[in-house]
């Protein structure tokens, strides 16, 4: 009776003990399988030692002559960890373990579209490629907006000039026609309506200019102003015409709409684009980890915090570039294409930032 018991206790032990090593011999039975058909060569002794490993597991543990096997198990184990590195068994899962819907919303995809399993690889590659899709249609929705808002204001700005040049003329030349009609009426009438005629034709027509620029523009306004008023943030517009003249509801709509345009540009753009730089880079690196079949689902969180970075990166970039006055197509170019180089390689960023610091510290 004492002996059995002492068998039942053993036994129980080597249960306790099993688990463990039962699933480091599985892990590295798959580890095995994975180097002889990628042809990575092992030394004999380690396979010799891996293969035997699994005798441990239907023997007692903690028996003095299992001690000096379970520590070549572990020395060859570690041994094949170094030769497959960078691939390791929760890498091969990721990549290679497929799964299933799960959930009422799984079984109804299922039941629509089919059966499709997924590895945990493929859907970090759909998450970080649907918020790459989506900030490539954000930003491209709200580049041609705001190209769009920059070309009408700055169309604008020569119109008004030549308005106010023709106004002038027109005052100039009502002040001729006032001298020369004291002191003939007739002949100053006969003599100056052809330049009178031409220069109210202009105007009628700058003003007609005016009003065309002035509907565009009120309708590029709307498109920002009607969801901050949604918020709160700015008071509803009345539907009815503003009075006023052309000339000044042109010039106010002008202003309001290059508020709105300098904050598209230096703010809103340039944060898109360094997230679609980001969504980029962890996609190229998604791509080169699960060919190599290195990816594991815990560096998600890494890629999001890269994603993170490399908005605040193409915002922050944007801050150490000056303000230039140019045309809008290229003097926004190199500021965008930096805000996505720095989103995409968030270390741009460190390097200016460090050659800024050691700049005023001398370090």
């Amino acid at each position: 009776m004492e002996d059995a018991g002492k068998k039942a206790s053993h036994a129980a032990s080597g249960g306790k003990n099993n688990s463990a090593l039962r699933a480091a011999v599985e892990e590295a039975e798959i580890l095995l399988a994975f180097a002889s058909g990628r042809g990575i060569a092992l030394a004999p002794e380690v396979v010799k030692a891996l293969v035997k490993s699994k005798t441990l597991l239907s023997g007692d543990l903690d028996a003095p002559d299992t001690f000096e096997q379970q520590a070549a198990f572990w020395d060859a184990r570690e041994k094949l960890a170094e030769a497959v590195r960078p691939v390791t068994i929760a890498s091969l899962k990721a990549t290679t373990q497929t799964l299933s819907r799960t959930g009422r919303l799984g079984d109804l995809l299922d039941r629509w579209f089919g059966e499709k399993p997924f590895t945990k690889a493929d859907r970090a590659v759909h998450q970080f490629r649907t918020w790459a899709f989506w900030a490539l249609l954000g930003l491209l929705v709200l580049q041609v907006y705001w190209i769009v808002g920059s070309r009408v204001t700055a169309d604008i700005k020569p119109l008004l000039q030549s308005v106010a040049d023709n106004q002038q003329k027109q005052d100039r030349e009502q002040d001729k026609l006032d001298q020369q009609r004291a002191r003939s009426p007739t002949a100053a009438d006969a003599a100056d309506s052809h330049e009178w005629q031409r220069l109210e034709a202009q105007a009628q027509e700058f003003e007609r200019q005016m009003l065309i620029r002035y509907e565009i523009l009120q309708k590029w306004n709307e498109v920002w102003r009607k969801p901050l008023a949604l918020l709160g943030v700015l008071p509803a517009q009345s539907e009815q015409a503003e009075p006023g003249s052309p000339y000044l509801l042109l010039q106010k709509a002008m202003l309001t709409a290059e508020f709105a345009s300098h904050g598209l540009e230096r703010y809103i753009l340039p944060l898109l684009y360094g997230f679609l730089g980001a969504c980029l880079y962890v996609l190229r690196t998604l791509a080169s980890d699960i060919k190599a079949l290195a990816y594991t689902p815990e560096q998600n969180t890494l890629y999001r915090l890269r994603v993170y970075m490399g908005m605040l990166a193409g915002l922050i970039i944007i801050w150490f570039l000056p303000v230039t006055e140019a045309d809008p197509g290229l003097k926004s170019l190199t500021p965008f294409a930096l805000a996505f180089l720095a989103g995409y390689s968030i270390d741009l960023l460190f390097a200016l930032m460090d050659k800024l610091i050691a700049a005023f510290s001398g370090k």
